[in-house]
This record gives C-alpha cells, sequence and structure tokens, in this order.
C-alpha cells in the first residue's frame, strides 16, 4: 500500500514537471522544426543535383508531392508555422478580450456614470440621491448586457475558433517533430464521429465536475474531487491533440487518462491552479482569456511528454458515469430515429397498398 502510493506520488510530480516544459522550450522547438524543414529542403536539392549529374532528370516528374515541376525555383517553400508566433497570436487576441473588458469596466462605465449624475437634475436630497442610484444601476446592467452581447460574446465566439486553428497549427508542428507524420482515421466518418462522442462525453463530464462540487458531504473533500475532475479534464485537452494525431478513438483516449491518473492530474494541476485563480477575481471570459493564452504551452508539453510505463494499483473509472450516460443518450436517439423510419415506411406501405 505504501509503495502504491508512494509511486502514485512520484507520478503525480513527474507530470507536474512535464507540463512545464512547452513554457521552457518553446525557443528550442522552433529552431528544430525551422532546421527539419531545412533539412528537407536540401534532400530534395541533392536528388535534382544526383539526377542532373546521372542524366536523367526529368523536369516534368515531380520528386515532392507539394511541387508541379521539378527544378531549382520549384522546391517546395511550404514551412511549418512557427510554434512562438502562433501562441504570440494566440495570447495577443485573447489578451485584447481582457483589456476591452477592462478597459470597458474601469474607464468607460465610470465616465458614463460621472456625466449622468452630473446631467440627471435634481437636489441632493435623500430621495432623489436614492432615485439616481436606482437609475444608473439599471443603465450599467443595459449597458453591460450590450456591450457582452454585441462585443464580448461575438469576439470570444470567433477567438475559440481562431485559436482552434492555431492550437491544431501547434500540434502538428511538434507531432512531426518527434513523432513523424500523423496517423489518419479509417474514413472521415469516423473521425467526425468519434469527435462529436468525444465532445459530448467531455461536456458531461463538466457538468458531473459542477455537480460534485456542490454534494453536501465533507466540504474538503468534495472540492478535492471537483480539482482531480478538473485536472484531468484539462490533461485529456491537452494529449487529445497528440492522440488524434497518433489515430487513438475516444475510448483509448480515456482509458489512458483512467489508467495514469497521478501522471494526469499533475500535469493538468497547473492549468486548473491558474484558471481558478483568475476566476475567483474576475469574470467567466477573463478565466477563458488566461485559459487560451496558456494552452498553447501546455499542448506542447503533451506532445512532447511521454505516457509513464509503470501503471498504478488502482484505475480511476472517473469517467465511467460520463460515458455511460453518453452511451444511452446516443443509443436513445439512434432507437428513436429508427422507429421514426420504421413509422415512416409503414405508412408509406400502407398509403401505396390502398391506393392499389
Amino acid at each position: 500500500m505504501g509503495e502504491a502510493i508512494k509511486g502514485s506520488f512520484y507520478q503525480y510530480l513527474q507530470g507536474l514537471k512535464d507540463s512545464g516544459y512547452g513554457i521552457v522550450y518553446i525557443y528550442q522547438l522552433d529552431k528544430k522544426v525551422k532546421d527539419q524543414n531545412r533539412r528537407k529542403r536540401q534532400r530534395i536539392q541533392d536528388e535534382i543535383n544526383s539526377r542532373r549529374q546521372r542524366g536523367r532528370f526529368d523536369v516534368r516528374r515531380p520528386i515532392h508531392p507539394g511541387t508541379s515541376r521539378l527544378n531549382d525555383q520549384s522546391l517546395p517553400v511550404k514551412t511549418e508555422p512557427r510554434l512562438l508566433g502562433r501562441v504570440a497570436l494566440s495570447a495577443t487576441m485573447s489578451s485584447f478580450i481582457w483589456i476591452s473588458i477592462w478597459g470597458f469596466n474601469t474607464f468607460l462605465l465610470p465616465l458614463i456614470r460621472y456625466y449622468a449624475q452630473n446631467l440627471l437634475p435634481g437636489s441632493p436630497a435623500v430621495e432623489t440621491v436614492e432615485k439616481t442610484r436606482k437609475v444608473w444601476e439599471n443603465t450599467e446592467f443595459v449597458l453591460q448586457f450590450i456591450f457582452s452581447s454585441l462585443w464580448v460574446l461575438p469576439l470570444y465566439i470567433i477567438s475559440k475558433i481562431v485559436n482552434g486553428f492555431w492550437f491544431v497549427d501547434v500540434s502538428n508542428s511538434v507531432y512531426q517533430l518527434y513523432h513523424g507524420r500523423p496517423r489518419a482515421f479509417p474514413t472521415v466518418g469516423k473521425m467526425i464521429a468519434d469527435f462529436i462522442y468525444g465532445l459530448v462525453i467531455e461536456t458531461v463530464f463538466l457538468l458531473q465536475a459542477m455537480l460534485v462540487k456542490h454534494i453536501p458531504v465533507m466540504q474538503e473533500l468534495t472540492y478535492i474531487m471537483f480539482c482531480i475532475h478538473h485536472s484531468l479534464l484539462y490533461a485529456l485537452y491537452a494529449f487529445e491533440y497528440k492522440w488524434f494525431n497518433m489515430g487513438l478513438d475516444v475510448r483509448l483516449r480515456i482509458q489512458m487518462v483512467e489508467t495514469h491518473w497521478p501522471y494526469f492530474c499533475g500535469f493538468g494541476t497547473p492549468l486548473f491552479v491558474l484558471t481558478s485563480v483568475t476566476y475567483s477575481f474576475y469574470p467567466t471570459v477573463i478565466s477563458a482569456c488566461v485559459f487560451s493564452i496558456l494552452f498553447p504551452f501546455f499542448i506542447i508539453s503533451a506532445t512532447k511528454a511521454g505516457t509513464p510505463r509503470e501503471t498504478p494499483a488502482v484505475r480511476l473509472r472517473i469517467f465511467e458515469l460520463s460515458m455511460s450516460l453518453c452511451n444511452t443518450l446516443f443509443k436513445t436517439s439512434v432507437k428513436a430515429r429508427n422507429n421514426a423510419e420504421a413509422d415512416n415506411n409503414s405508412q408509406y406501405y400502407l398509403s401505396n397498398q390502398q391506393q392499389r
């Protein structure tokens, strides 16, 4: 028992250490990706020169799939996007949302309130002051709603979509550097189904974490379980990019997290702590912005890191409930759709019989 606890603690510390790899080595990774692309172009150039020397060079025959003709000018010049550039762009967009919210609440709202109080007529009586306060509370609520609906929400949605593409670029660059060409799913349909199924499981698991926090039994224990839920979920977010490139379906990805749960709990702890501290002082959108700024570094760390070989004594089946609910949901929806199709077919058959 003592050895099992000691091993789990060591795996937790290893996850903590591996989570910081992206922040420390992002500059080196950028240089390695650049060197890899340069060596690739050099190999193609050497092959061109070799064919020329042998007298078998055909400009109509492509050597590289990304080129239509082969000559000195047709070498593939496509390079992977710089990791640091993608991370900087993601951080800039998220910081812009953060600064806009801060500027609205710190400067614009107090300025509007100042002018509104000076322009409103009336004496400084208690009734007038109370009325002015109520009017301003309603006005502030309307202004906050308009600002959130017309500025923050659209900008936040756009940033999530754009950041998603940038995160994929970062993950693919690091994966090709350390693991080679990604493995594709057998079919596009299976890939889409796996993505949707995983997204539903993660959403249900997030709701499960929220419910665990509000269980009225030993608040310390429920909060620890809440932290474990979020740490494992954040680790799953980061490692999914790597596992998706490896061709692992969602069941295998969740099995990996449940089997090596101390390691993944340690890996996701820093991101959970930083976003939780931000959420304690700022709105949810600000916490999401902090998540978007830090998440690319954890993607790099997850793509570079390797899962420990030692397996803990106990597998934490923490996703079991969410997966069961999702399976029931999908089976019910499929059954309802099949019943509806059967009813339509039977009605069509009866109508044809009546016409005959």
